[in-house]
């Protein structure tokens, strides 16, 4: 059972980051790199 739970907390986790880099370089395209390093 706990195997599940991590699959599903890793999907969640990828899925989430791979958004949040698509985000993240539209932003960049939109206002620039200088905004970049305020997310780090």
């Amino acid at each position: 059972m706990k195997n599940f739970f991590m699959n599903v907390l890793e999907t969640m986790y990828q899925t989430s980051k791979t958004q949040a880099d698509q985000m993240l370089s539209e932003y960049n395209e939109g206002k620039g790199l200088n905004d970049h390093y305020f997310f780090n």
